[in-house]
């Protein structure tokens, strides 16, 4: 029996610019990405769609369709790739033009 006591989770959002649609395509081809390296840093990944919603100090309430993409893993595997894991956070909220992603990591809401 292996038991995974941490995870990471990211918020990938589907809005560019606060408010605006993102392209499918680039939706997709970053829940890709993150499902790839998630595989490769942590041995897997879950992706769900959810509701997501956040104030925007421009835009108010912003609503959008979000994928959270998770990943189990040992408090050696995250203490090794939690840095590429802000670094992938700080790479979506550039290509997304986002004021900030958000991601889990073990029960902890982070902002980045």
């Amino acid at each position: 029996m292996i038991e995974l006591t941490n995870y990471v989770k990211l918020y990938i959002p589907s809005t560019v610019n606060g408010a605006q649609s993102a392209s499918q395509n680039l939706v997709n081809e970053t829940i890709d990405g993150v499902v790839t390296l998630f595989s490769q840093w942590f041995g897997g990944a879950t992706q769900e769609i959810a509701q997501g919603a956040w104030y925007s100090e421009e835009h108010g309430i912003v609503r959008e369709p979000v994928t959270l993409v998770t990943a189990f893993c040992t408090p050696d595997a995250l203490a090794e790739f939690e840095a590429n894991v802000i670094q992938l956070c700080v790479a979506i909220k550039q290509k997304f033009s986002q004021e900030s992603v958000a991601m889990e990591r073990s029960g902890s809401l982070i902002l980045v």
